[in-house]
């Protein structure tokens, strides 16, 4: 389906917008949060020591793909196939409008934008923690995305 020129004026408008009030808007993407959205981030960085970091970490990986790929062979094969089939079309469709969402919201990770919020887990551990081609973008959440379509 071919943009039309209303949507690509508007985009153009919108870009425009963010860029006069303040928003970075260009190829690294979009800047935006709530000031108390990096405070939290910090507090909660500050009381979870590194346990509470091997923790985190630990319950992140309910959320990663093989996770939820296992999780429903396990419910196709053992459980109900009926279930399991609709389980993996949400997948589906979670694992293609997910990537979609990421790139028109644009939202660039806190640790980014702020030196106080650390990167605990990065996206590909072998890249730079600060390559946005590498990290992606922040918003929406895979895992969170995954979490919920095995929920």
């Amino acid at each position: 389906m071919p943009i039309s020129c209303n949507t690509f004026l508007a985009s153009f408008y919108l870009l425009n917008y963010l860029e006069r009030i303040g928003y970075e808007t260009m190829d690294t993407g979009l800047t935006f949060y709530f000031k108390w959205e990096p405070v939290l981030m910090q507090w909660i960085q500050s009381i979870l020591g590194s346990i509470g970091v091997k923790a985190a970490a630990l319950f992140t990986i309910l959320g990663d793909e093989m996770v939820v790929i296992l999780i429903m062979g396990f419910i196709y094969w053992c459980y109900d196939k009926e279930i399991g089939k609709s389980l993996g079309q949400i997948a589906v469709v979670g694992l293609v409008v997910n990537p979609i969402f990421k790139n028109i919201v644009m939202r660039r990770r806190p640790y980014f934008d702020n030196p106080g919020v650390k990167c605990l887990k990065p996206v590909h551990a072998e890249a730079d923690i600060y390559d946005i081609y590498a990290q992606g973008y922040s918003f929406p959440s895979t895992h969170s995305t995954n979490a919920a379509i095995v929920s």
